[in-house]
């Protein structure tokens, strides 16, 4: 296929109301080439010349945030299996399930997404070199005004998956990653976006930006790295009756990005702090002071956020805050407690310090009552 540039473009498909298996939002091998038919009569209508490329259709409905990742794994998924079968074809090659399980992961869709009512069908259009140019700005321009699907393609995928469908429309990837910006930003995730953008068009760039109360994201050798609450307190200099809220919208804002970068696959890290797939942040602040008191465990919580952090202080007259951990997730908090447990095998967690309190240098402060 060396002689054929490849073009990326999806079938969007809007349900008014979504079966939520994901075992449910993937075709057969026969239903996917009846589909495909009808995709390739649409874009023969669009596209004049299409019928000289080759048009790779694969049986699956995707979210957006599994086509929007690094390297566009679905379809480059497509991609892949163009080349293990019959490479040197053209006209429609399509690919569904067998057993209701697609051949290759990256176009299997996630139980996570699977109740998402915005799917997104990936197409591969191979295209020989001389016919580049008039299709790619045909594609751009004649899916972005004209791109509505065919009804009998509409219907045929409305009956295969059984679910009622309010829209079918033709999409370039330039559209969808347009129409992802426009998204991100109407939701106040511009900052995201930037980062979100960088990984996918420029990897090998750095992109910095700050989320909207302020949290230090960055994009740098193929990684978000997140700054922690603490170290957003600290830079801040805020007057002492600030910081527990800013500490709790530090943290709020660091979970929304855990939660979305994760959702698009970008790898995820903390800026001096190390970070634990289970879902978690940890800080190590302070060493122990040798033959001094046993550290405890303290939980920190906010209204609305729960635990927030769980601090591990050694009680003395001064009391040393030898690490601080944050919880991205449900399931790191249990993790970042057992991981307490396991290290310094701490004593029995204590009660919550309410209300949060928070020290100039960013850590939660424990009230006396507790260390004693």
């Amino acid at each position: 296929m060396s002689d054929r540039v490849i073009l990326h473009a999806a079938l969007a498909l809007e349900f008014s109301a979504l079966d939520s298996k994901a075992s449910s939002l993937v075709f057969s091998r026969e239903l996917t080439e009846h589909i495909a038919e009808g995709i390739a009569e649409d874009l023969r209508d669009l596209l004049p010349g299409i019928e000289r490329a080759r048009l790779l259709v694969a049986g699956t409905t995707l979210d957006a945030a599994e086509i929007l990742r690094p390297g566009f794994p679905a379809h480059a998924a497509l991609e892949e299996l163009g080349t293990r079968f019959r490479p040197q074809q053209t006209g429609v090659l399509a690919f569904g399930a067998h057993d209701g399980r697609m051949p290759l992961s990256a176009l299997r869709p996630e139980a996570a997404f699977a109740a998402s009512p915005m799917r997104y069908l990936p197409l591969v259009i191979q295209v020989p070199k001389d016919d580049v140019s008039a299709l790619n700005q045909a594609l751009e321009e004649q899916l972005a005004q004209h791109g509505e699907a065919g009804t009998a393609t509409a219907d045929r995928i409305m009956r295969a998956l059984n679910q009622p469908l309010e829209h079918a429309r033709y999409m370039s990837l330039t559209d969808l990653i347009a129409m992802a910006c426009v998204q991100f930003e109407h939701a106040g995730f511009a900052a995201h976006w930037a980062l979100l953008e960088t990984a996918l068009l420029s990897p090998e760039r750095e992109e910095q930006a700050l989320s909207p109360n302020g949290l230090a994201l960055l994009w740098r050798d193929a990684k978000v790295w997140a700054e922690t609450p603490r170290a957003r307190v600290a830079r801040s200099e805020l007057p002492a009756q600030e910081r527990a809220s800013q500490y709790a919208a530090a943290v709020y804002d660091l979970r929304q990005a855990y939660a979305l970068f994760r959702a698009h696959a970008l790898s995820f890290d903390g800026l001096k702090a190390h970070y634990d797939e289970a879902g978690y942040l940890l800080e190590e602040l302070e060493q122990a002071v040798p033959g001094g008191a046993a550290p405890i465990l303290v939980r920190h919580t906010a209204p609305g956020l729960g635990t927030i952090a769980l601090s591990l202080i050694q009680p003395a007259v001064q009391p040393r805050t030898l690490a601080l951990g944050t919880p991205l997730c449900t399931t790191g908090l249990e993790a970042l407690r057992a991981e307490f447990l396991r290290q310094h095998a701490v004593g029995l967690e204590q009660p919550a310090a309410e209300p949060l309190r928070v020290d100039a240098s960013g850590r939660p402060e424990v009230p006396p009552a507790t260390l004693h």
